[in-house]
């Protein structure tokens, strides 16, 4: 069944808590499960895995989607993750990044040179995840490495919405996040969320493809949601890389934002690679979003265009163009609007 997986993560949305997932983050088993042998490897993995994981499905019809719970360390979440998610990630992503590496004319070995870089600033919580993922789904840890250097080298244009106070039915903040992926690419066939119940860190859902754990959009348990749309064009590359994509440090903000404040200092101690906007929305304590460009933090090294697509409007929201947000969305929106719409078109 072929799925839109880009209106899927369009409709994001939060309203001060997990919607419809909260539900999921009960007491779970501790489970001893017990790795690949070693015995075949010139090093040492974890014999035994602690934390737990397990799959579910959420949704109806064709919007029914795959969605893994999983608890324990960043490695312990990969592995399961990687367990529940093998026969996918194995079919998607040698495939994904054969198609992307011949697109993008890559020599071999580029992404991991991309990869070994920038993530020397990353968050290592995610490369120690990634280790996990490698070993629970049997695929090598360099081909995950290589998928997730490609947003570094490719162009991005996305869209998202944000709207709270008056300007909703209910004064709640509701967001989205449009995903503009080329359709080619196939991920949409391998959709997966997953819902992340760290050790340490505050609980977070992200939407995501198999095999890919860097977050292009998420919610936490503390109501902190994230949009973003690229506004770097193929004429401006190479890009930057010694530093980390915003996919990486997204799930940092998932990881520790408690609040709208807390996610814009993460935000303003990270090095831009390119040029994006974002959306940042608080449905629990600041209660709004607000537009951040990575302009605004490296303006000495990155291209500037006369004017931002991004700002602030009281327009109605059906004036805008569509985001594949659906009837939901156009609900919970009062036309016209009384309060503040974000929108990043």
């Amino acid at each position: 069944m072929k799925r839109n997986w880009s209106k899927t993560l369009c409709c994001l949305s939060v309203a001060g808590s997990f919607v419809g997932i909260g539900l999921l983050i009960g007491p779970v088993a501790i489970a001893q499960e017990k790795a690949a042998p070693n015995a075949a490897k010139p090093y040492k993995t974890p014999e035994k895995i602690a934390g737990s994981g397990y799959r579910t499905e959420v949704g109806n019809g064709d919007s029914q989607f795959p969605l893994a719970v999983v608890r324990g360390t960043p490695y312990e979440m990969g592995h399961h993750l990687g367990r529940l998610f093998s026969k996918e990630i194995q079919t998607f992503v040698p495939a994904a990044l054969d198609g992307i590496g011949q697109e993008l004319k890559l020599a071999p070995g580029v992404l991991n040179e991309v990869w070994s870089r920038t993530s020397s600033y990353g968050d290592d919580r995610l490369e120690q995840e990634l280790a996990g993922l490698a070993d629970g789904s049997g695929v090598p840890l360099n081909t995950l490495q290589a998928l997730h250097a490609v947003p570094l080298l490719m162009p991005y244009s996305c869209s998202s919405i944000a709207a709270w106070g008056d300007a909703t039915v209910d004064g709640h903040l509701y967001q989205t996040r449009n995903l503009d992926w080329s359709m080619d690419v196939g991920a949409h066939e391998f959709p997966m969320i997953v819902l992340y119940i760290p050790d340490q860190g505050i609980p977070h859902v992200v939407p995501s493809f198999a095999g890919m754990i860097g977050a292009h959009t998420g919610m936490n348990i503390k109501g902190l949601a994230l949009s973003e749309m690229g506004d770097a064009s193929a004429k401006e590359a190479p890009y930057q890389i010694h530093a980390p994509h915003f996919t990486v440090y997204f799930r940092t903000m998932l990881y520790d934002g408690d609040s709208l404040t807390k996610a814009l200092s993460i935000f303003k101690s990270q090095a831009a690679t390119k040029r994006y906007h974002f959306v940042f929305g608080d449905g629990q304590t600041d209660k709004r979003a607000k537009e951040a460009s990575s302009m605004e933090k490296s303006s000495s090294s990155l291209p500037t265009r006369s004017r931002s697509r991004a700002g602030m409007s009281r327009m109605s929201f059906t004036t805008r163009r569509p985001c594949g947000c659906g009837s939901r969305m156009r609900s919970l929106v009062r036309r016209p609007t009384q309060g503040p719409i974000l929108t990043l078109i």
